[in-house]
């Protein structure tokens, strides 16, 4: 397999399953974890002491069973001394989750928090006291 154009090894089972049709292929670029990568996300999870029963459960199980399939696929094709590759695309995974987890972070964060412009202005004409 040619750098970058990997196949996960979900992927390659799903194609060639007798059942598997174009249909029901992730599109490109996609990886869809398989139940045994999603049991084992589950296992770390555990493993961790996470006690999440809400939505969160779910998507953390999601997003961490992805980043592993990803990361398999690229630890197969590493030929790097010392896995170097492996590790700098998990590195780089992390780093994918965590700049979306600040920009969700400063999303949810309360109105009263937010700057707001008209709120700025209303200071300037009506100081605080």
């Amino acid at each position: 397999t040619s750098r970058g154009k990997c196949t996960p090894p979900t992927m390659r089972v799903k194609a060639t399953t007798q059942h598997a049709s174009p249909a029901a292929m992730p599109a490109a670029g996609q990886i869809q974890p398989s139940a045994q990568e999603m049991m084992t996300a589950d296992a770390m999870w555990r493993a961790a002491g996470d006690t999440a029963t809400d939505d969160n459960h779910y998507s953390k199980r999601m997003t961490l069973g992805a980043v592993y399939a990803a990361t398999i696929a690229v630890f197969l094709d590493d030929e790097s001394e010392g896995h170097a590759e492996t590790r700098a695309f998990l590195a780089r995974r992390i780093e994918n989750i965590m700049q979306f987890e600040r920009a969700k972070a400063k999303w949810l964060t309360p109105p009263e928090h937010r700057f707001s412009l008209s709120r700025f202005i209303g200071r300037l004409r009506y100081p605080a006291v």
